[in-house]
């Protein structure tokens, strides 16, 4: 059965639908070796949020994506992903798509994967299409490592260079997500000689059980002064990186009081206290 977008009414004048976008964390990111296209395979958790973006349709309308200011329609990850949906089903895009942006940009949080996955899991049902769901993750991996995993709306751990999934039930927990406000471009982090490329895959077991580590801190720390002081902060808390980029995250205990640690960040540092979920908020679960 494929895949079932979770639209509702949209509380915004002049559009029908809404569908979630919501973001992720990495728990860790392994880097076991670099390929001989250039891409690095990976061993990958993604822990789903409940908290992210939301996208509002109008699909009636002529085609239009907005609702990110400063970032051209054509340099939207949302218009590529419509574009290349109508293409593959021999159709002309429609319908606006405003997008009510929460998750900062080159974050490490998948914001932009996310916000395409909902939109192509959302215009096949409103553009009543009969792409399968093999067909729209292929549609997906062009556009994005990360996109696959929003398709297929559940937390997993993926291979590959993220995209052969495996869903997963990690243990619900509440997070503080740290944004340094940094746009760090994942290919500055992949073509850094200081990468470790080498890591060792850790079982299932392992990774349920909280281990594993991200190769991608180290050289994010040494290139972005602002994402080491937000470590040096929380260095009692054991902060993980997300993915490449500027977000650091800690797993909340109530023994630890939530404004201490704020108290203890740098100035200007911007907060979100979230839960992870197993499924996709986009989706019927």
């Amino acid at each position: 059965m494929a895949v079932t977008p979770r639209l509702v009414p949209s509380v915004q004048p002049g559009f029908d639908f809404s569908i979630d976008a919501p973001a992720k964390v990495n728990p860790f990111l392994h880097v076991l070796g670099q390929r001989a296209d250039g891409y690095h395979d990976l061993q990958v958790g993604f822990e789903l949020l409940n908290w992210g973006d939301h996208l509002h349709i109008d699909p009636a309308a002529h085609f239009e994506v907005s609702g990110i200011a400063g970032l051209p329609m054509e340099s939207n990850l949302v218009t590529h992903a419509a574009r290349a949906l109508a293409r593959d089903a021999g159709i002309e895009p429609r319908g606006h798509l405003w997008i009510d942006k929460q998750t900062p940009a080159g974050a490490g949080l998948g914001g932009g994967s996310s916000d395409a996955a909902s939109a192509l899991l959302a215009l096949r049902t409103l553009w009543g299409l009969s792409t399968s769901d093999e067909a729209l993750a292929t549609i997906g991996r062009r556009l994005g490592a990360d996109v696959p995993v929003f398709l297929g709306g559940r937390s997993a751990i993926g291979t590959g260079i993220g995209e052969h999934l495996t869903p997963v039930s990690f243990k619900p927990r509440w997070l503080l997500l740290c944004s340094s406000g940094n746009q760090i471009p994942t290919p500055q982090i992949f073509t850094d000689p200081g990468l470790t490329r080498n890591s060792s895959p850790i079982t299932l077991r392992a990774a349920l059980d909280g281990q594993g580590h991200n190769d991608c801190e180290p050289v994010c720390r040494r290139l972005f002064p602002d994402v080491d002081r937000l470590f040096a902060s929380l260095a009692n808390h054991r902060p993980k990186l997300s993915g490449t980029g500027g977000t650091v995250f800690i797993e909340l205990d109530a023994s630890v009081g939530l404004e201490s640690i704020k108290a203890a960040l740098p100035s200007g540092t911007k907060t979100w206290v979230v839960s992870t979920t197993e499924y996709s908020s986009a989706v019927e679960s």
